[in-house]
């Protein structure tokens, strides 16, 4: 029986609600929730946590107050954020692993009373915020007398709490941040409202995930994917799901996998590429393997699909929550990041700001519906930018072809002029890592000369463990893009790099790549 609370019966500002109270009036107690190395949660356990941890953070914390965790994923995440809803404060989940510079940043843009960590290295900075709460993970994890843990207040928590704050569906309920492509961290909005839209139309509606699936995603609960995956659809369909606070490591995720049997695996194409050699674990077993975070290049998706596994692609964001273009589960195809979901709208401007009619027409991807967010915490100007009439600006270039497939085409910010014409990076890269096997990435970036103006720096790194003539190897690309690309956008220069730059959510840095040209030209 599905749990899934339908998002109909929540009108606009009709009613005040909590999230948590709406999720512990749904299914049965006695169904597993999460999946560890050590034990088995069920729903009714992980409610007891829950309500445990709202009595002793009630004490301490009010309704709007901003809370900040950083924490691995683990059950006691997944109750310490679902307490903070309980008692109307609004949590935001981070990386654990951002340095202290972000974390102080993020704590400051959101003003939040409260942090919650896996240890003390963040000490030093909090003179300098509005922090007046700190909790650790657990009592040896710490070496900071007077500092609570929330293994203590578990302990020492009522489990019978009842006191839900309630508020408006429209209501904020919840951060989560992103750095995108920009490298600068917002704090993107959710409600209540939005967020049961979201689990509805993807988990429910289009994965049709219910109580006999063990959902693993290799994407932790800080990115707004991970974060619905193991946490927020499990809670909405009676499905389970597997945490794991270890990093997953191509060798920890086929050790998650042997050892749990998921049903249903979330993860990127970079890891799927690793996970090639164990392709035997996943026939017959994984229901649904779900791509996304970055397009899954067109060899990926056929050598699973030659070996019995079919990779479904996809692409959302934090600003809607989740995905909200998809290819079928059964139905998926290469190189086509799928259809909008149903209660999802797509459509495509071109430089002008007009709607791209003709099929096959590049124009950046608008996307509208349920699941969209209001926009970004204390970051009006960006919200206005970005957010409009229900339509949120994705920055993503795609076309759509005669059947209503979308194709990405990388991200509007990405492509760049040569001499008054448009290079559009992904073409190119796209080109080199399907004809070339050995290479694992390819990036196309801006870089100028006095004398030549802008032109394009082409960056390759190699697959891990390969071992080839890097000479011979960058003759044989610049010839193959030779008679595939316009004279402007081929790349004047080539430069080997052992690994591509990330910002701290793991996406490409071209910026760093672009000033890199610049120093080596």
């Amino acid at each position: 029986m599905k749990v899934a609370y339908s998002p109909t019966k929540i009108r606009r500002n009709a009613g005040t609600y909590n999230l948590a109270n709406l999720i512990f009036e749904q299914g049965d107690r006695a169904l597993p929730l999460f999946h560890t190395r050590s034990e088995v949660l069920t729903r009714g356990q992980f409610e007891l946590m829950v309500r445990c941890l709202a009595s002793q953070f009630s004490d301490c914390v009010s309704p709007g107050e901003r809370v900040v965790m950083a924490l691995d994923d683990s059950p006691i995440l997944s109750a310490s954020f679902l307490a903070c809803v309980s008692i109307g404060a609004i949590p935001t989940i981070i990386n654990p692993r951002l340095n202290v510079t972000q974390v102080e940043y993020i704590c400051k843009d959101c003003d939040a009373k409260t942090l919650i960590v896996e240890n003390a290295r963040v000490c030093d900075f909090l003179h300098s915020t509005q922090i007046t709460n700190l909790v650790s993970r657990n009592r040896t994890s710490w070496d900071v007398p007077n500092v609570p843990s929330l293994e203590s207040m578990l302990l020492n928590g009522t489990p019978y709490w009842d006191d839900f704050h309630k508020a408006y569906p429209e209501s904020p309920c919840y951060l989560q941040y992103t750095s995108g492509s920009t490298g600068e961290f917002k704090g993107v909005v959710h409600s209540i409202k939005n967020t049961i839209w979201f689990c509805c139309l993807f988990a429910d509606n289009h994965l049709n995930v219910g109580e006999s699936d063990l959902i693993y995603s290799v994407p932790k609960m800080f990115f707004g994917y991970g974060m619905g995956n193991s946490l927020l659809f499990p809670l909405f369909t009676g499905a389970a799901a597997v945490l794991d606070a270890e990093w997953p490591t191509p060798q920890r995720v086929v050790a998650n996998f042997q050892k749990f049997s998921p049903t249903i695996l979330f993860s990127v194409p970079s890891m799927y590429h690793t996970l090639r050699e164990h392709v035997g674990l996943f026939v017959n077993k994984v229901r649904i393997a779900f791509s996304a975070g970055s397009p899954l290049p067109m060899a990926e998706f056929e050598f699973w699909r030659n070996k019995g596994v079919e990779i479904c692609d996809g692409i959302g964001s934090t600003e809607v929550g989740h995905v909200y273009l998809s290819n079928m589960p059964g139905k998926a195809r290469a190189n086509r990041t799928g259809k909008p979901l149903t209660g999802y709208e797509c459509k495509l401007l071109d430089e002008q700001g007009q709607v791209v009619k003709d099929i096959g027409e590049m124009g950046v991807l608008l996307v509208k519906g349920p699941g969209v967010s209001k926009g970004y915490w204390n970051h009006p100007k960006k919200t206005e930018q970005c957010f409009k009439d229900g339509w949120y600006r994705t920055g993503d270039l795609f076309t759509k072809d005669r059947e209503g497939f979308y194709e990405y085409h990388g991200r509007e910010d990405d492509k760049f002029k040569v001499k008054g014409r448009w290079v559009v990076p992904v073409f190119a890269e796209r080109l080199i890592t399907e004809k070339f096997a050995s290479v694992r990435e390819a990036v196309l970036v801006q870089s100028t000369q006095d004398h030549d103006g802008l032109r394009p720096t082409l960056f390759l790194s190699l697959q891990p463990g390969i071992s080839v003539d890097l000479a011979s190897l960058e003759q044989q690309v610049t010839s193959y893009l030779s008679g595939r690309m316009e004279s402007h956008s081929f790349p004047r220069k080539v430069i080997w790099i052992d690994t591509m730059p990330r910002n701290a959510n793991g996406k490409l840095d071209r910026k760093m790549l672009a000033s890199r040209a610049q120093t080596t030209s």
